[in-house]
């Protein structure tokens, strides 16, 4: 095995990518200030249509994480993990029919509005400031039965306690589009499973004989995540700017994430702590969104530049 290099159409596929997103956001900068308040900027009114948000809820779980670490996952332990995808509509059942109803009586922005209403601000606060612990780890087993099942009931509840999708889901005009929204997501989402796993399979039987996380010294990975990279710029550069839109692909995934992450994070922020403490007039409240969400995206590119990768 040979260490694989990119070629000049596909930086070019890269930089058009690139241009495109960037001019996207130039022109929205100077053409979109119809958003005057903070309902406006978080939640778009209130009055988007059914369908918008479903595509927006596929796209945001249409992650890097999804398209390079869950064939990966399936490369390394096989397709136990599939085993959850037919649970997963169960979970967005208990969200529609449960959780969403609530969001919808008290008017909720954030997730946690919930919690003030219930249980007073103290632990709106609390859970809001501290809410990322939330992780349970068990490294001896990788999958079995049992727990690739409650995956797939807890991937689907997700809808109802990730402000990433509720916020999509509150921005709709009515409780029913919402529940709609939610259940038609369930669709979209098993398909994504079926296709990262199918990958994983493909390059299961493509490397079979020829491991090349067991030839580390000629292929220059360093860890198993960069299996589908590795295929990628190995296998398909025969076809002149195919592998840089294979990676713009890719990309594009994690810019979808994370432009929902900023957008998530700010609304918290502005919701859970600023109009919380302080009474003010809601353009005011919107500048400050604004602000805040070009702070974080600052903050994240500064973190992503100071990686040793």
């Amino acid at each position: 095995m040979h260490k694989a290099t990119l070629g000049k159409w596909d930086y070019a596929t890269i930089a058009l990518t690139m241009i495109i997103s960037i001019s996207i956001g130039i022109y929205f900068r100077f053409t979109g200030n119809r958003q005057r308040t903070t309902t406006e900027f978080l939640m778009a009114g209130r009055n988007m249509a059914k369908l918008p948000v479903v595509f927006s809820l596929v796209v945001t779980k249409l992650s890097a994480i999804a398209i390079v670490g869950e064939p990966t996952d399936v490369y390394l332990y096989g397709t136990q993990r599939c085993i959850g995808f037919f649970f997963i509509f169960v979970g967005s059942v208990v969200t529609a029919y449960v959780f969403l109803p609530v969001y919808f009586a008290v008017g909720a922005s954030t997730i946690y509005e919930y919690l003030e209403h219930r249980f007073g601000r103290r632990t709106r606060k609390a859970v809001s400031s501290f809410g990322y612990i939330q992780t349970v780890r068990d490294f001896r087993i990788p999958y079995t039965f049992w727990n690739s099942l409650a995956y797939g009931v807890q991937f689907g509840i997700a809808h109802a306690v990730n402000q990433f999708e509720i916020q999509r889901l509150l921005a709709v005009r009515s409780l029913k589009d919402s529940q709609s929204a939610a259940l038609w997501s369930t669709v979209p989402s098993f398909a994504m499973g079926f296709l990262t796993t199918t990958v994983g399979l493909a390059l299961y039987a493509i490397f079979q004989n020829c491991d090349p996380l067991n030839e580390k010294s000629g292929t220059g990975l360093i860890k198993a995540d960069q299996i589908v990279p590795y295929y990628i710029v190995s296998r398909l550069n025969r076809f002149p700017g195919l592998v840089g839109l294979c990676i713009s692909g890719i990309l594009c995934a994690s810019l979808s994430s994370l432009s929902s992450a900023l957008n998530s994070l700010s609304t918290i922020f502005v919701e859970d702590f600023i109009k919380a403490n302080f009474s003010e007039h809601p353009k005011a409240s919107a500048w400050k969104f604004n602000a805040l969400a070009k702070a974080l995206g600052k903050k994240i590119d500064n973190f992503f530049l100071n990686l040793n990768i």
